[in-house]
């Protein structure tokens, strides 16, 4: 899943102070995601990252390697300070590097956007990706998010019909590849 930030700028609705502060309302004082304290078998642990800390610049750097090099793009030519305003999660490694990563963005209402989702490449296919995925839906759900959306790069499509989301709309070109809307009510 990938999109600009201008395309982030434009779903978000309301202000970016009025965002902040249910960033603030929503995530003071919860630095691990709430039912992920221990690690998975592996030694894996799902964690909240914060804005412009050391772990943020990691994911930055997971992101620019995963969804932006390999389209010839560069994240560091976005303008990342509405990131601030973001919720940002990831699946750290046994001795703490993120190994996987993704982006949300509250909405108006009970309404969240999915995005960035990256997994570092030597880690795919082991269910790291679904077990994020899902650990922050569970968070969403208890803060009361009903609906979360995502942009889905066309290649991505299966992953997220596999976790419940349901494509509606027609492609679009986004980051100069195919996407397409999704969806998914949390119950």
């Amino acid at each position: 899943m990938a999109d600009s930030e201008s395309q982030s700028r434009s779903t978000l609705p309301m202000a970016a102070d009025d965002c902040a502060e249910v960033v603030r309302q929503r995530f003071a004082g919860r630095p691990a995601v709430p039912g992920q304290p221990e690690p998975d078998g592996e030694g894996f642990q799902v964690r909240r990252i914060e804005y412009g800390s050391d772990l943020y610049k990691a994911l930055l750097e997971l992101r620019q390697r995963v969804l932006r090099a390999p389209l010839g793009l560069s994240l560091w030519d976005e303008n990342l300070t509405l990131e601030s305003q973001q919720w940002h999660f990831a699946f750290l490694d046994t001795v703490g590097r993120p190994v996987a990563c993704l982006t949300v963005v509250p909405l108006e209402g009970t309404r969240a956007k999915l995005r960035q989702m990256a997994v570092q490449p030597d880690c795919q296919g082991r269910g790291l990706g679904r077990q994020l995925l899902q650990a922050v839906e569970k968070v969403l759900k208890q803060d009361g998010f009903k609906t979360l959306e995502l942009h889905a790069r066309q290649s991505a499509v299966p992953f997220y019909e596999k976790s419940g989301y349901r494509v509606y709309g027609d492609i679009f070109q986004e980051v100069t590849i195919p996407h397409l809307k999704m969806a998914r009510q949390l119950v």
